[in-house]
């Protein structure tokens, strides 16, 4: 299938981490599922490129989570995510997750002379840990999660800007990710503030010689977190 792809020059982000506008640290919200019934809502901004973001989690069962999460980006990227995962409270202060899921996604990579775009798909698990203090005082909240798998790129155009571009069949880039992600959270019981920080690593199986999907290194985004 061939795309048209609508060339755009991005303003520099000014942050020397940031290599180009192709994979990035998703910042999928670390939920810390509290008890069957319980859902997170996650609302919000990043930077690295500039995406609009969303995920929801909910407490199945006593034990079992799901979650699913996805984004826009401004260089008409986007991923979405689907994941289920068990979780442990303990004592209503301190919650350890582990999810495993499945993302798809559509991202650009590259730098002059040539871009590459694609689509590529995930396959993933995630273990979560953080404190959540429970109680009317407890206006502060952190997480920490641990993201690793599997991704299966496959570039479907190279634009040349001197020359044009072509499309490509039948290739792959296969790669195995490291994705750390802090999260603090302030505010109330049910609605706080996030802060987020994402950093990504990929280790190339092929195709080292080409750049998609390179991940930016770093990320830091904001957002909204209401629990029902």
């Amino acid at each position: 299938m061939k795309h048209t792809i609508t060339i755009k020059i991005l303003p520099l982000c000014g942050m020397a981490l940031i290599t180009s506008c192709a994979y990035y640290p998703q910042l999928v919200d670390v939920p810390l599922i509290r008890e069957k019934g319980d859902t997170r809502v996650d609302v919000g901004i990043a930077i690295a490129p500039p995406i609009v973001r969303a995920s929801v989690s909910h407490g199945l069962t006593k034990n079992i989570a799901l979650q699913v999460a996805g984004d826009i980006g401004a260089n008409d990227e986007y991923y979405a995510q689907s994941a289920v995962g068990f979780y442990k409270n303990k004592q209503n202060r301190n919650v350890m997750e582990l999810y495993g899921g499945f993302g798809y996604g559509y991202s650009k990579a590259g730098r002059m002379p040539k871009k590459v775009s694609g689509y590529y798909q995930t396959y993933f698990t995630q273990f979560n840990y953080g404190n959540i203090n429970r109680g009317k005082n407890a206006t502060t909240e952190y997480a920490f999660g641990l993201k690793t798998g599997y991704r299966d790129a496959k570039p479907t155009e190279i634009h040349y800007y001197d020359t044009g571009k072509y499309s490509i069949n039948d290739f792959r880039v296969n790669i195995i990710f490291l994705e750390p992600t802090l999260f603090f959270r302030t505010g109330w019981e049910n609605l706080k503030f996030q802060m987020g920080l994402g950093l990504c690593w990929d280790f190339r199986i092929n195709r080292p010689e080409y750049k998609y999907p390179r991940a930016g290194i770093f990320n830091l985004g904001l957002g909204i977190n209401y629990r029902l």
